[in-house]
């Protein structure tokens, strides 16, 4: 977290959704960064730590799936898919993949700050509940 404030990699090729969701998380109180490529998200995640993603499924460099993959191998913040392809099989695909939640577009902005906010409020909990099994068991 950057100064108390959880940060947030938003990664959509579609500057004004992407923008958009991150004024809404930064009202919110959230720091957010904004990655329109995979490239520019993998570069991100190599000097900083968020915690938490929001990703399109497609991307013009690769996609969301081969994304999350890779946020898995070095992360367990929360990854939230945010795309306009709902079908079951995208879905399913998506949370096998590593992700936490799916949300399709067109999203309520209500339903989208809500289940960002639970997933950052799961991942402290599970956070604060490693430090002190960790440091009871010293």
């Amino acid at each position: 977290m950057q100064e108390g404030k959880p940060l947030i990699l938003i990664v959509d090729d579609d500057r004004g959704m992407a923008q958009f969701n991150s004024h809404l998380l930064e009202r919110r109180g959230n720091s957010t960064f904004v990655a329109h490529t995979s490239a520019q998200a993998h570069s991100f995640v190599l000097e900083n730590k968020p915690d938490m993603y929001v990703i399109d499924f497609e991307l013009p460099d690769g996609d969301g799936i081969s994304l999350c993959h890779y946020l898995r191998q070095i992360s367990d913040a929360p990854i939230l898919f945010m795309t306009g392809r709902s079908k079951t099989t995208d879905i399913v695909l998506g949370l096998r993949a590593g992700g936490d939640y799916f949300l399709a577009k067109p999203y309520k902005k209500k339903e989208f700050i809500a289940v960002v906010t639970s997933l950052l409020r799961r991942a402290e909990l599970t956070r604060k509940k490693t430090v002190s099994h960790l440091s009871k068991s010293q």
